[in-house]
């Protein structure tokens, strides 16, 4: 959060303009007493007074002094006023997101699935996008893991990838989250090898894989946290069928009905090794509560800049409105 603490001119030398005021003081002045002089020797003045009261003494000073205000204002706008904020300066990190597209992530007991709605909670992070992460990376993988999108600022690029996801209708066997750990690796050590990098795995924690501890042990050497988010319900739930499929759910060899069941202790184990942390999703609404977390563990550095915003436009609309003000009265 910033705040405006302080105010800078960029042309103080303004300020001069300011003894100007006392002259046209005088001027006044005298041009009352003249014109006073005049009226009353005309033996007009008495019968203007009571015709029109506002045009006495106490309307010449109303506008003797919004006239002074307004001079004074629009000196302080010559002067070229500048509002100072501190800005809180954060150690930026770059995140690479690992989204499991199995066969298992279709399984409805998370609405609309376990996978469109980490898409859709990943969207929402995108939009709000918090001011410690600098880059994103992209990785989709099942049995293999697929780059879809390399580090970027750009989350234009993110976007159509997240919906290319929801809308491919092909059915992906296999959960091999140590292949999916070696492509982030892989991505960190070439696109931001002097750079402060986090993975977030998104996943239901089923793994078929059996290189994972090898490929934990690489990710945890290179210092790099693994926060891990398991989203699924508690009980056993069956996966969905692709198009074309006879079945509305996947069946095997014999026809029995393939069903999918949270795991919780693969994702923890990740998480705990790398010095990262775990999170659980079991309806889909503390997703987005857990990327949220995990963007604000990243601390701001202590250091502040200061930023400087042009307000000219404040006193010049305030000039605007006492001239405004002085033509009512005249």
């Amino acid at each position: 959060m910033t705040m405006f603490r302080a105010l800078r001119f960029m042309e103080p030398s303004a300020a001069y303009w300011l003894a100007v005021i006392p002259i046209l003081w005088c001027c006044w002045l005298a041009h009352r007493w003249y014109r006073d002089r005049r009226r009353y020797r005309s033996g007009i003045g008495p019968q203007l007074a009571r015709l029109a009261p506002l045009t006495g003494p106490k309307r010449d000073v109303a506008t003797l002094m919004l006239a002074t205000l307004a001079a004074t204002i629009l000196v302080a706008a010559a002067a070229r006023p500048e509002a100072i904020r501190n800005v809180p300066q954060y150690e930026s990190v770059d995140l690479i997101l690992l989204l499991d597209r199995s066969a298992s992530m279709l399984a409805t007991d998370i609405q609309p699935s376990r996978l469109s709605r980490a898409c859709l909670e990943i969207e929402n992070l995108l939009r709000d996008k918090p001011p410690t992460i600098d880059r994103l990376a992209l990785i989709a993988f099942a049995d293999t893991a697929v780059v879809t999108s390399h580090l970027t600022r750009d989350s234009e690029i993110l976007f159509f990838f997240l919906e290319w996801i929801q809308q491919d209708q092909h059915t992906f066997y296999g959960t091999n989250l140590a292949t999916a750990l070696e492509s982030a690796l892989a991505v960190a050590r070439t696109e931001a090898p002097q750079r402060r990098t986090a993975i977030v795995l998104i996943s239901d924690g089923e793994d078929q894989g059996d290189l994972l501890a090898r490929a934990v042990d690489q990710v945890h050497d290179a210092r790099i946290p693994v926060y891990t988010i398991g989203i699924g319900g508690n009980a056993p739930v069956a996966i969905p069928a692709g198009v074309g499929n006879e079945h509305p759910t996947l069946r095997d060899d014999k026809g029995a009905e393939l069903v999918t069941r949270f795991s919780e202790a693969t994702l923890r184990r990740i998480a705990t090794a790398t010095n990262g942390e775990f999170y659980r999703s079991s309806s889909g609404r503390e997703l987005g509560t857990a990327l949220t977390r995990i963007a604000a563990r990243e601390q701001p550095s202590g250091h502040v800049r200061e930023e400087y915003t042009n307000i000219e436009w404040l006193p010049l609309s305030a000039a605007v409105c006492v001239l405004s003000a002085i033509l009512v009265i005249l």
